[in-house]
């Protein structure tokens, strides 16, 4: 038993009398007895919800262990999961940029009453003349030498086993080094392509590919902008056609309006007319280096009985 709990239950006993019975020790014994299995059932109790809490408290630890363990792996697995597709939607990303880069274009423009002359990456020498646009991806030279214009422009082309294809309004160009004059203006008023070749050699062909004519230098050839034919071979004068790469104007026989339009892009002017029949009106004449349209338009409108005024932002033309 324990000593202290039967120091302290016999504290709380009265003391004896002398005339004290047998029975009444008896009974103080027994209670004695009855006191202390109620203090080790109550102490077993004690100790059992101890145990309890204890057991308690360690399977709670177990259990946020293995949920602290187990939320990591989770979590690192779903970061790994997002940083692959992260990954591979930037990897997409950039191999469609690149695609879109490498066969976007690349475009030169002679802006209006200026020249452009330039060297194109397989080392070929190209001359814009005013208005006129020349576009290639960014491959050529290095897999096709591949191109399209509008406008007039001189090439002088270096060999090469790669064939230099222009596409120029309904016309096809294919040659593998040579020097040629393209005119293809492709806009309001549609004109013929005219090819003129100053050395080597050209083929010309029309889009659909259904006729064909091979240029040697000093001949000229073209493709109708109204059925697609192709003209036979015919010799034209280089100082007429490339008058405009020395800065000087040059008409043989053209309609007025071509020719408006002509002088419309070199002076970067707005060129109108009244009656239709002005614009049908054919002239042959020459400038060098002309530094004023005004000159130009006086001498049409006297040659030809029109008239013309100034406006906010050209000039207008009109029968007198």
């Amino acid at each position: 038993m324990d000593k202290k709990i039967i120091s302290k239950h016999i504290k709380s006993q009265k003391p004896l009398n002398k005339n004290g019975s047998e029975l009444t020790l008896h009974k103080d014994l027994e209670q004695l007895v009855k006191d202390l299995s109620k203090e080790h059932e109550l102490n077993a109790q004690m100790d059992q919800q101890e145990i309890e809490h204890a057991l308690t408290k360690v399977n709670e630890n177990i259990d946020q262990t293995e949920r602290s363990a187990e939320t990591p792996v989770y979590n690192i697995s779903g970061k790994r999961t997002y940083s692959f597709l992260y990954l591979l939607a930037a990897s997409l990303l950039i191999v469609a940029i690149g695609t879109l880069w490498l066969f976007s274009s690349v475009v030169y423009q002679a802006p209006l009453g200026q020249k452009l002359s330039f060297e194109l990456p397989d080392g070929s020498q190209v001359e814009l003349n005013s208005g006129s646009e020349l576009r290639h991806n960014r491959l050529f030279g290095h897999s096709n030498r591949t191109l399209t214009m509008q406008g007039e422009i001189f090439f002088n082309v270096v060999k090469n086993e790669m064939p230099f294809i222009i596409n120029a309004s309904n016309g096809i160009v294919e040659v593998t080094g040579t020097s040629f004059n393209v005119r293809a203006w492709d806009t309001s008023y549609k004109e013929d392509v005219m090819v003129s070749v100053l050395s080597g050699s050209v083929r010309l062909t029309n889009k659909g590919k259904t006729d064909s004519v091979n240029l040697r230098a000093g001949e000229v050839g073209e493709v109708s902008h109204i059925d697609d034919a192709v003209s036979e071979p015919a010799i034209f004068i280089p100082e007429r056609v490339l008058a405009w790469r020395s800065g000087n104007l040059s008409f043989y026989n053209q309609p007025l309006v071509q020719i408006f339009r002509e002088l419309e892009r070199t002076f970067n002017v707005k060129i109108t007319y009244s009656e239709a029949e002005i614009g049908s009106t054919n002239l042959t004449t020459y400038y060098s280096r002309p530094d004023s349209i005004e000159q130009i338009l006086n001498d049409i409108s006297t040659v030809k009985g029109l008239t013309f005024t100034r406006t906010a932002n050209g000039y207008h033309i009109s029968m007198k």
